[in-house]
């Protein structure tokens, strides 16, 4: 964790650095340059900090950042001194930046090309320099492919087989189609002085190559521009306000620069709205200043994070426990499957020299066939896995958990995380319960990857039911340890409606409930359990094994649930880990001599 936090604050402050110089080389008032550099470090990057106690989140500082950081003093190297050694190095280091990250690395170097193109456009004589457009273009497109294929053969030498780097760009391609955790984007939102930003960005270095001006200022503006657009491009696929204060910083050393010359004219010229732009430009710029004094005290407390660590000290020791407990379950280089929340997972392998089963990691899965291949190798291997269920109950992973739920049991806990093994109790093959005219859900599974695909979909839902006010439930399971509360083995029940039977955490108790109440009775652990529920207006019949349990008033009839009935989950993360063999749904109540007739049956196997 200390190795990796250094490389992280060396690459942050290097990019920091790296801006000022560049800034500092096109900005003259040292008071605008002051403010400027406050700006571009507070808006997108510090203020984040003053509002939470612990961020490990490095995707946009430095990981994303560093790329146009590099680009931008390269570019200011070059346009001091337009070197061929700094030309051909900028063209293979942001040819490397598109594989480190597609998505800011391809703007960045299309913002290269066109730095190169707006500034040698224009021959000594004044006419489009054809020739070294064309030649600008060429090298662009020789070096990103040489370097492309240069790392798909170094990958094929370590590896054995070559990348596809078309998956690369998914992310780009999902961005820009269909967006990635979207808001609406507001008409009147502080974006707009984004754009506007942009807009005279764009007008400025246009108006200096339509005059034929083209300076290296002029140029270095237009380049800014162009990736300042890029960057805004991100806001747009990820619409909330933080992307948008994290992709703001180009825009940010866009204005500084701009303002520094509109303080050159107006230091000549008495003209009113230009006036009124630059008490607006000192107004946006010196909103960091007064941010950054008036929270001395918590940069302070950010520095030292003496608060911090005192309120992590119960987290410390559950990742501590959590880790021993990992080490204890599992050897040295073996493939393991961690579930936890996404701070966590690189901790839990930090020196414990396990192997993750699965890559990429939670915080990486993003496309759907990284998800489908996930289910497919829980399905079909036989890796032990930790979970720790009250930090990682992620929407995403509903179709994962019901995997482990259909082939894992739960081995052992540790408070709270659960090591799940491979299940080793066989289904029956042999379908016990009969099919009659009043069957409204008869589900058999087996042992083969149809019914474990079987297993999953039904926890996702079947469909809605239509029950009498006489029915009945029957369940085949597995009694065992569970790690989900509310483990359900079927039902349809939200809080005022339907039925449910479900395990109540932690005990050998199974919740039978009605519109929203209910029942709890005790089965025989490490078993298989042949429970029966009838359910009539004004009562509950219990069967486990063909044994009446117990008679139990309920309120009243149940109402029927527009919820989808499950097995083996009901709602988000009941899921059952175990086997589940058959479940039935009579719109009767079964006669107490079939209950017998079925469990003698269910003796023999």
């Amino acid at each position: 964790v200390l190795k990796f936090s250094l490389v992280m604050a060396i690459l942050i402050g290097l990019s920091f650095i790296l801006n000022f110089y560049s800034i500092r080389r096109f900005v003259n008032n040292n008071i605008i340059l002051f403010l400027g550099m406050l700006t571009v470090i507070f808006f997108p990057f510090l203020d984040f900090k003053y509002g939470q106690n612990f961020d490990c989140n490095f995707a946009m500082y430095p990981i994303r950042y560093i790329i146009p950081s590099a680009l931008i003093f390269l570019t200011t190297l070059y346009l001091n001194k337009r070197s061929q050694v700094i030309y051909w190095l900028t063209f293979v280091l942001s040819a490397c930046f598109v594989l480190w990250n597609p998505e800011f690395g391809l703007i960045c170097y299309v913002a290269w090309i066109a730095l190169n193109t707006f500034y040698d456009f224009y021959s000594a004589d004044g006419k489009i320099n054809f020739k070294k457009i064309l030649s600008h273009w060429t090298i662009s497109i020789i070096v990103i492919v040489t370097i492309f294929y240069v790392y798909k053969l170094l990958i094929y030498a370590l590896y054995g087989s070559f990348p596809d780097l078309s998956s690369l760009f998914g992310m780009i391609s999902a961005n820009g189609k269909w967006g990635f955790n979207l808001l609406p984007m507001e008409l009147v939102h502080p974006w707009n002085i984004l754009i506007l930003i942009l807009i005279f960005g764009f007008i400025y270095s246009i108006v200096k190559w339509y005059k034929k001006e083209v300076t290296p200022k002029a140029s270095f503006i237009f380049m800014l521009s162009v990736i300042g657009l890029g960057f805004f491009s991100y806001f747009q696929g990820r619409s909330h306000n933080w992307p948008l204060a994290a992709s703001s910083s180009i825009p940010l050393m866009l204005l500084v620069i701009l303002g520094d010359e509109l303080w050159g004219v107006v230091k000549k010229k008495n003209i009113f709205i230009l006036n009124g732009l630059f008490v607006i430009f000192l107004f946006l710029i010196s909103f960091s200043f007064f941010e950054i004094v008036g929270n001395i005290d918590r940069i302070n407390e950010l520095v030292y994070q003496e608060n911090d660590k005192t309120k992590q000290q119960e987290e410390q020791q559950r990742i501590e426990n959590n880790a021993e407990f990992i080490v204890k379950n599992s050897k040295e280089h073996e493939k393991i499957y961690i579930y936890t929340a996404l701070q966590y997972q690189g901790l839990y392998f930090d020196g414990s020299k396990r192997i993750s089963a699965f890559n990429p990691g939670l915080g990486d899965l993003f496309m759907k066939a990284d998800l489908t291949r996930m289910e497919n190798e829980i399905i079909d291997s036989s890796f032990n896995a930790f979970i720790e269920p009250s930090v990682s109950s992620f929407p995403y992973l509903i179709r994962t958990y019901g995997a482990f739920a259909a082939t894992y049991d739960v081995k052992s806990v540790n408070k709270t995380m659960y090591l799940l093994n491979k299940r080793k109790t066989k289904l029956p093959v042999k379908t016990f319960f009969g099919t009659s005219d009043d069957m409204v859900i008869h589900e058999k599974y087996n042992d083969d990857i149809t019914s474990t695909r079987a297993r999953i979909n039904d926890a996702m839902g079947i469909k809605p039911v239509a029950l009498n006010p006489v029915f009945s439930t029957e369940v085949l399971f597995y009694s065992n340890t569970q790690m989900f509360p509310y483990a359900t083995l079927v039902g349809n029940m939200d809080d005022s409606s339907g039925f449910i039977i479900a395990n109540v955490i932690n005990t050998p108790n199974y919740f039978i409930g009605i519109n929203g109440k209910g029942i709890g009775v005790q089965v025989p652990v490490n078993k298989w359990v042949y429970l029966v529920v009838n359910v009539y207006p004004d009562h509950l019949e219990v069967y486990q094994n063909g044994e009446l349990s117990g008679t139990f008033p309920i309120a009243g009839p149940m109402r029927q649930s527009r919820q989808k009935l499950t097995i083996g989950n009901e709602g988000f993360m009941r899921y059952y880990v175990g086997a589940i063999s058959e479940v039935a749904v009579h719109n009767k109540a079964l006669d107490k001599n079939q209950v017998l007739a079925n469990w003698e049956e269910i003796r023999k196997m």
